[in-house]
């Protein structure tokens, strides 16, 4: 996670990572330029596919998001089984690599999902 904090914070900072999360969490609709910008800061080496340690930084990421955004609605829930949600969610095919095509159809929902199912 501190890796891919250091690389947002150095391409337009945590901040804007995170505020284009919490647009895309507020939306009814799945927002293209919000995924693009988010793809872009976490495709650090640029090839197109999450995978390794970026893919797990990405899910910590996101998993933190969630979780606060959880707890801020009065329904806590471990990182560790958002983690394992997300993880099955996004990486549909289970191969331990997101593409772009996977990180855009499921990002939007996996955001929906789990607070529909508190």
């Amino acid at each position: 996670f501190f890796s891919l904090t250091l690389y947002i914070m150095s391409h337009g900072g945590k901040k804007q990572f995170l505020q284009h999360l919490l647009q895309l969490d507020e939306q009814d609709q799945v927002n293209p330029e919000l995924l693009d910008k988010l793809w872009y800061a976490i495709d650090a080496d640029r090839n197109g596919v999450l995978e390794g340690n970026e893919f797990k930084r990405f899910l910590s990421a996101i998993a933190e998001y969630m979780e606060k955004d959880l707890a801020s609605i009065g329904h806590p829930m471990s990182r560790e089984t958002i983690t394992k949600f997300l993880h099955s969610a996004i990486d549909r095919d289970g191969d331990g690599r997101v593409s772009k095509e996977e990180f855009c159809q499921n990002l939007k929902m996996c955001l929906d999902a789990c607070e529909s199912q508190v």
